[in-house]
Parts: C-alpha cells; structure tokens; sequence
C-alpha cells in the first residue's frame, strides 16, 4: 500500500524486557528505534486514565503482597477468580503499587520499582523523547473493557482526546493510532476525532487451530484507517498466506499485526524473527512487538 516501510509499534513498550508500562519499557523502546509506543488504558476511581493491559492488577504490580489493601480483592461479572480492579483504587492509591513482570520465564531483576504511570505521563515521556530527537515518536492507546467503563460511567473517548490534542497529538510530528476490539466505541470516536482509528480483531481459535474467516475487517471499512487483526489470522497452520492482508489492502485499509513474541510463535517458524520476516513478505503495514528491538533489527535487514 506504501512505500514507507512497515512499522514497529512497542507492545506495552520494551515488555519483553522490562514490567510492562513501566517507565523504562517505554524509555527503551524509544531507544530501541520504534516508530509507536503502545499503551493500554484502564481508568482509576477518581477518573484518570491509567496505563494498565487489564482492569485487574494482580498479574502486574505488587498489589497482592499489599495488606493495606487484602480486603479490597473482589468477583466481578465475567471473571471467576477475585482480582483487585484499577476502578476500585484512586490515583494517589495506584501510585502505592510497583509493576511487575507478567511472564516469568522473562527478566523479574526490575520487578517492584518503577510506579504505576498515568497516560498523561507516558505521553509526557514521549514527549520529551521525542524532542531530545528531532524525530516523531507516535502512540497508539488502546481502550480496554470500554464497554465495561461505559456502563459504569467511565467514558475514555473524551479523555482520552483532550491529552492527546493537549499534547499535540494528532499531527506528523506526533502521529497517532486509535485502537479498540469494539466496534461501537470506535464509531462513536470517528464523530468525535480525525486521529485515524484500528479495529483490533482476534482470532476466535485461540489454540492457533483452524482460522476462523472474520467479516469484521470489512465491517470496520467505514470507520477505521488500520485493521490490526492476531497474527494467525494472516498465515495459517499450513504456513500459507490467508489472503487476509491483500483482501484489508483492496479495501485501502492498512494492516498492523499482533503480537510477535517469544512465548507464542506461530506453527512453522523456529523463531519469532523467522515469523516477523513471513509476515512481512505477505505485505502487513506495522507489527506489535514486547521485544521491539530485534523487531527493528529484522525490518531494517529485510528491507
């Protein structure tokens, strides 16, 4: 679709190699030459927005060896097991919590220092960043549990562009993506901004079983710039090209895939460059990647 080569976007920032949406993962990736830092978003209790892959927080901070706050474990709708929700806890309580690393054959030597960081503050890092460079250093935030928030009456969209504009993303200079799963969040964002919004698709074989074909990139065609579907939906079990990325291409759509990491390569590839490289021939736009620095490595020698 482009001449310009496809980007690497830092999955949670460099979270292959530290806690993931910690300062430093996203310090690093910067370093490590990406073109977007990708954060997810959860909302505090006193309505700030929070850089968090999940509501709950016991599987990335030290909340759990906590006291002060044991008793503030609960159930909630949809997950069977007790957890501590970003919503429960204000601000000034998150900013109490130390990340940690989510998977534990990775590097755990950085766990329990860095603090829980507010949007507002990722966006100031890339910022700063940005401009000890001379270079644009994109986001791509991705809303989680929308329509969760909504109904309890957090409402990302308004926001979530107001630090965005504040900051003045939006621009070349600062360029940005929009990403959710759900289509409805994302129809209502088209009438509220110009920032060019990804529908995120999964693939409903989680196993990496048979590919289920979705109708959802087509659906997405009135509203979003970018389909950002798993990356099992784009080369099969058979190691052969789905069709997938040519059929987002006809419709002038781009394609961002996910996620490429050590833990979970798909059949077929030895490596996870091995994969990276695969799916770059079959032409994806952009990938997600915890370890964006070998992701970069390989993008520069295959192109």
């Amino acid at each position: 679709m482009t001449d310009k080569k496809p980007i690497i976007i830092a999955h949670r920032g460099a979270s292959g190699y530290w806690p993931e949406h910690s300062a430093p993962a996203y310090e690093n990736a910067i370093d490590m030459g990406v073109d977007f830092i990708e954060p997810d978003l959860v909302f505090s209790k006193d309505g700030h927005l929070i850089c968090r892959h999940d509501r709950y927080l016991g599987t990335t901070t030290n909340i759990a060896d906590l006291p002060e706050f044991a008793d503030r474990r609960v159930r909630k709708p949809g997950n069977l097991i007790p957890q501590w929700y970003a919503e429960d806890f204000s601000l000034a309580e998150l900013k109490t919590l130390r990340c940690r690393q989510a998977w534990p054959n990775r590097d755990q030597s950085h766990n329990d220092q860095y603090e829980v960081l507010t949007f507002e503050e990722l966006l100031q890092i890339i910022d700063h960043q940005a401009s000890a460079r001379s270079q644009p250093i994109g986001v791509c935030p991705e809303i989680k549990h929308a329509p969760e928030m909504l109904a309890l009456g957090f409402d990302f969209l308004p926001a979530a562009f107001a630090q965005l504009t504040d900051h003045g993303f939006g621009t070349i200079e600062r360029p940005t993506f929009f990403q959710s799963f759900d289509p409805a969040t994302l129809r209502r964002a088209k009438e509220m901004s110009d920032i060019p919004l990804v529908q995120l698709i999964r693939n409903e074989e989680v196993n990496f079983g048979a590919v289920r074909p979705s109708s959802l990139a087509e659906d997405a065609a009135d509203y979003a710039t970018v389909i950002a579907p798993h990356k099992s939906l784009l080369i099969g079990t058979d190691g052969a090209d789905t069709g997938f990325v040519q059929r987002c291409h006809d419709m002038g759509k781009r394609v961002h895939a996910w996620a490429f990491i050590d833990e979970v390569v798909g059949p077929g590839f030895a490596t996870m460059e091995d994969e990276i490289r695969a799916h770059l021939d079959i032409g994806i736009d952009g990938l997600f990647s915890d370890f964006p620095d070998r992701a970069v490595k390989v993008r520069e020698a295959w192109s």
